[in-house]
This record gives structure tokens, C-alpha cells and sequence, in this order.
């Protein structure tokens, strides 16, 4: 039997520290998509009243995406079905570049939960980029603009009016310093009606256009 060193305890005890870090380091995923190709962490980026949204993994190409998850709990299965589906027509149609695109979506067993699968934009929505950064020089802010006004056109392009855009509900990837709309699904009116409340009960005012408060007709002269 030899007694150890000091260094060589002091080794010893490096490398287990190491190594409990590297343990608690560790992602723990706890749920999974049916088709296994999505996992979610209990880590969450968004809060709203009725949605919620975590960070997760697309297994499949090893990138970072976003799950999120609309509480259907409070309303009958007819309502799920027709936001479940309106969804899924929103998820052909968000290919666009400048749209935030839905990959995946299903209803969770208890058909209380739709969950749906999105791209992950790290640095977060243009308010808290622009929190971080302070001003912008007014050719960066040009080419922001073009860039909303043409996702906007095409949203109209398929009879959809979005309502509620502020710099909350729009993405920022700082790599590219490019935009994309988030939460499509507000951009329906079977969302508000299926809920069968008033939009400013499911969303603050801050940039909500008054046509969704008040009874006047929403077109998209409101964006």
C-alpha cells in the first residue's frame, strides 16, 4: 500500500468535481414526441394565459427547436378540433422565410393540450435584442420594416390577419439579422372564437389593433 500524494489526491478530487459537474451539466429531456422525433426540456422560454413554450431538440437533425403547448383544457372538443386544425393549415403555409415556420403538431393524449414544433431563434424577440443593443441606425430599422411588411403581405395572401404584431410576437436571429413572426396561430379569428373570449382577455393591448376590441370589421388594413 503507498499513501497517496498531495498532488495526487488533489487530482483525484479535480476530476470528481469534474466529473458532478459534468453530470449536472447534463439536458434532462422529459417528454418526447409521439413519432419520437422531438424532446422537451422542463425549461420554459414563453408564458402566456393559454400557451406556453420550452426549449427543446429535434433528435432527428440535432438542432435546438421550440415546443410549444396551447391549454385546450377550458373549452368542448369540437373548439380543440377547429384550433387544432387551423394550426395545421397555418403549419402549410409558414414555409415563408420571413414566418417563424410550425414543423409539427398533435394533440397530447388527454386531447387537452396541442402541441406544436418550431424553429428556435437564440436571441430571443426584437424587444429583447433591441433592449440589449440600444438604438439602431435607421438603415438597419429600413431593412427590419421590408422585411415585417413583406411577411404581412404574405399573410394576407392567405386570408390571414395578424392583430397583435409588436416587437414581442417577432424573432430575431442575431447571426443572420434577420426577423420572423411568431405565433401565427393568433392570427385567426377561429382562435378568438373558439375561446369564445374577447382578444384583449387573451392578450394585452399594447399593439392590438382596435377592430379586435371594438365591432369593427378586421382586414388588413389593421397590421
Amino acid at each position: 500500500y503507498r499513501r497517496r500524494s498531495m498532488e495526487e489526491s488533489s487530482l483525484i478530487i479535480a476530476k470528481r468535481r469534474r466529473y458532478r459537474k459534468s453530470k449536472c451539466d447534463e439536458v434532462l429531456y422529459i417528454e418526447s414526441s409521439p413519432n419520437g422525433k422531438y424532446s422537451r426540456t422542463d425549461t420554459k422560454t414563453y408564458s402566456e394565459k393559454y400557451h406556453n413554450a420550452y426549449s427543446g431538440l429535434d433528435n432527428n437533425r440535432g438542432c435546438e427547436i421550440t415546443w410549444h403547448e396551447l391549454n385546450v383544457s377550458s373549452i368542448n372538443d369540437i373548439k380543440t378540433e377547429n384550433i387544432y386544425n387551423e394550426i395545421k393549415r397555418i403549419k402549410s403555409i409558414s414555409k415563408e422565410e420571413c414566418l417563424n415556420t410550425i414543423t409539427d403538431v398533435w394533440l397530447r393524449d388527454d386531447k387537452r393540450v396541442i402541441i406544436f414544433i418550431t424553429d428556435c431563434f437564440g436571441m430571443g424577440t426584437l424587444r429583447q435584442y433591441l433592449s440589449k443593443i440600444g438604438k439602431q441606425k435607421l438603415k438597419v430599422i429600413k431593412r427590419w420594416i421590408i422585411s415585417i411588411l413583406h411577411s404581412l403581405s404574405f399573410l394576407h395572401s392567405a386570408n390571414l390577419i395578424f392583430g397583435d404584431l409588436n416587437c414581442s410576437r417577432i424573432l430575431f436571429n442575431g447571426t443572420l439579422g434577420t426577423l420572423a413572426i411568431k405565433d401565427l396561430f393568433v392570427a385567426s379569428d377561429t382562435f378568438y372564437k373558439s375561446y369564445n373570449e374577447k382578444p384583449y382577455e387573451l392578450f394585452p393591448l399594447n399593439c392590438m389593433c382596435p377592430e379586435l376590441i371594438t365591432t369593427l370589421k378586421v382586414n388588413e388594413k389593421s397590421d
